[in-house]
């Protein structure tokens, strides 16, 4: 499997590179991953696939537990 990571910052700050560098490390065990730092959303629809399974993190929006992100995932 290959995760594809999109940001949507201009400058993020260290205690989030540090989470986000854990996450990809967590990630590894289960694919190639590739981080990509975008400056805004209109860059990020001309990336995505229509095939993709996109996933919005943000720290504004409704959160979904592991275990449905899970389903989800594997649905």
């Amino acid at each position: 499997m290959k995760f594809d990571i999109y940001f949507i910052q201009n400058k993020l700050e260290k205690f989030y590179l540090d989470a986000i560098k854990e996450y990809e490390n967590r990630l590894t065990r289960y694919g190639k991953t590739q981080l990509h730092l975008l400056k805004n959303r209109e860059q990020l629809s001309t990336k995505l696939a229509g095939s993709s399974l996109t996933v919005l993190v943000t720290l504004n929006e409704q959160t979904i537990s592991s275990e449905s992100f899970a389903d989800n995932i594997n649905s």
